[in-house]
């Protein structure tokens, strides 16, 4: 081939390379993106199976699920079979950013083993320290046969009134430093002696100053019998019924214990058993999945 030709055509040959290689990079990228697509929608998959949350106080935080513990269903079961193992477990992790309201639990447990100091022993958060030693102050000390100070050591200024409220005080004036309608009736309702103030609130609120009320009256008269009065289905109710049955009960950690199982242990497991046996229906076993937990039940239906 004479070097005219050469010329003429190796610009060409060039371009071709050239071309050829673009090709081959494009689709290496293309590829890489597909398979970093494909990995960040496992992730995604995997995480949100694992890690719904909905609470009262805390939506769509991580549960710190250990993935090589096994299937869904059998953690499930085991966290019911021992819920005091799980609770032990839950506890040495990160529970500053727990998909339940772990301040709520804990003060459960505090109530049950009559122990204070585990609000101290299982969080260095604040807030949460808080919410348990103040819930614990404020239904414990008709129990435990404390003076009205106690109420001072409360950090909520609401539960502060709450508490001298349910030590007996019948001092009005404390109604009105309330802010929420609800709050003021069931005040004036304990103060009162009268459970029919709480009619003059919505059906909403007055569920739960009822509820609220009840639960006062029972540990005031220390009468077990009297925690059935409270409707779970109200707001606030699953957790005031809780803390009625595990205070007044003989048998306060088998309460504790219950309220665990049934609730904890469900609602921490439910989303993956259901993606596991392929049954939206399971999602059903969420406990109020109407009320404080309906972000959790969608977040699990919307599995399939």
């Amino acid at each position: 081939m004479d070097s005219e030709k050469i010329k003429s055509i190796a610009p060409k040959i060039l371009i071709g390379i050239l071309a050829l290689s673009l090709i081959v990079l494009t689709s290496f990228y293309v590829l890489s993106k597909r398979k970093a697509a494909s990995m960040a929608e496992n992730w995604q998959s995997e995480k949100s199976t694992t890690n719904l949350a909905a609470n009262d106080a805390s939506q769509n935080q991580d549960t710190g699920v250990d993935h090589d513990a096994g299937s869904f269903s059998d953690r499930l079961k085991a966290c019911q079979n021992d819920p005091e193992k799980d609770f032990a477990e839950d506890m040495l992790k990160d529970n500053d950013n727990y998909y339940y309201s772990a301040g709520l639990v804990v003060g459960m447990k505090a109530m049950a083993g009559k122990d204070i100091s585990l609000c101290d022993k299982y969080f260095k958060n604040q807030d949460n320290k808080s919410i348990c030693s103040d819930l614990y102050y404020v239904f414990m000390h008709n129990i435990e046969s404390s003076s009205i100070n106690v109420c001072d050591k409360i950090k909520d200024k609401e539960l502060a009134v709450f508490c001298k409220i349910n030590f007996g005080s019948k001092d009005t004036s404390l109604c009105a430093s309330m802010i929420a309608d609800y709050n003021k009736a069931y005040c004036n309702a304990i103060i009162s002696g009268d459970k029919n103030i709480c009619a003059t609130l919505s059906a909403e609120d007055k569920g739960q100053c009822e509820d609220n009320f009840f639960l006062v009256r029972a540990l005031q008269e220390k009468k077990f019998a009297l925690c059935d009065e409270i409707k779970i289905d109200n707001r606030g109710g699953l957790y005031n019924k809780a803390y009625c049955e595990i205070i007044l009960s003989p048998v306060s950690q088998k309460k504790w214990s219950d309220f665990y199982t049934n609730n904890v242990c469900m609602n921490k497991y439910t989303a993956g058993v259901a993606k596991e046996k392929n049954d939206i229906y399971f999602c059903d076993n969420i406990s109020q999945k109407d009320r404080g937990n309906q972000e959790l039940y969608q977040s699990c239906k919307k599995q399939f």
